[in-house]
């Protein structure tokens, strides 16, 4: 479980790894369009019609961090188990 947090508010939104990675196995390109990462939903369909869903089994690897770096993007930031910010 990843955790971020708006410095600006406060509001601390997690992320469970697991979470993602399950839901891009199951959902492929759909879920990043659900995220708002309109890219790479782009990017798998792509990748997915090229190579008949082979990269579908092997994208939800990456999608954990492209989630992570969809926060950061966003000026959030990454907490660690304790709360305080991540070195």
């Amino acid at each position: 479980m990843t955790r971020f947090k708006n410095p600006s508010n406060g509001y601390v939104h997690e992320v469970n790894s697991i979470s993602v990675f399950l839901g891009c196995l199951l959902l492929g390109s759909l879920f990043f369009l659900l995220v708002g990462e309109f890219a790479h939903s782009l990017i798998s369909a792509i990748l997915a019609i090229l190579t008949f869903g082979l990269s579908w089994l092997i994208y939800p690897f990456f999608a954990p961090g492209i989630i992570r770096r969809k926060w950061l993007r966003k000026g959030f930031i990454e907490l660690d188990e304790y709360g305080s910010r991540k070195a």
